[in-house]
């Protein structure tokens, strides 16, 4: 469920350490990971920036992360994990309108977790949008609406205005945390195209 955060500030700390796991759940992971694999060799086992710590209060949003693997992430959202243990990845998107009321909305490769899935530009917090033990969130979704639409966010000719408007909590169909900006594009539906 979306929840409408407009106005709220978001405080996001990184610490940067690898989040502690028992043997037997590390164990687990890693056969699950081969496991995984072998169904879909191009997944990739990289660091993921992973909420640790969640607080809300009024107006203010605080938020801790540390590090983790990819494989501890899909593992929890797949097979799951006890609370204490869970892997809930920060993630970011952009919900873009064109100057003629159309969504842009994209389609998943067929090399990911998740293949052929509809989803928005966005995508992971990475180690780029860390900056003084900060998670710096718009630099994030900056970053991923150029990669993924070549969009520049910041571009006066291209967007006419964007900022941060809802939150979705990890929930028991999404093991995330994701912050969505909404923009409205310059551009036409055709000239997205």
């Amino acid at each position: 469920m979306l929840k409408n955060i407009a106005g709220t500030t978001i405080k996001i700390k990184f610490k940067d350490e690898m989040i502690e796991l028992p043997k037997n759940a590390k164990k687990q992971i890693n056969i699950f990971w081969k496991q995984s694999k072998e169904s879909n060799p191009s997944l990739f086992n990289g660091e993921l920036i992973c909420v640790s710590e969640y607080k809300e209060s009024n107006d203010l949003i605080e938020i801790t992360c540390k590090r983790t693997f990819y494989a501890h992430h899909l593992y929890d959202e797949r097979v799951g994990l006890p609370k204490e243990y869970g892997c809930h990845n920060l993630v970011v998107g952009c919900l873009l309108e064109t100057s003629d009321n159309y969504y842009v909305i994209g389609e998943m490769a067929s090399n990911t977790s998740v293949p052929n899935c509809l989803q928005i530009p966005g995508g992971n917090v990475d180690n780029t949008d860390i900056k003084e033990g900060r998670v710096d969130i718009l630099n994030a979704l900056i970053r991923e609406c150029r990669e993924e639409v070549n969009i520049n966010l910041q571009d006066k000719n291209m967007v006419d205005s964007f900022g941060i408007k809802y939150i979705s909590l990890p929930n028991e169909k999404s093991n995330a945390y994701l912050i969505i900006a909404k923009g409205n594009l310059k551009k036409t539906k055709n000239e997205m195209l």
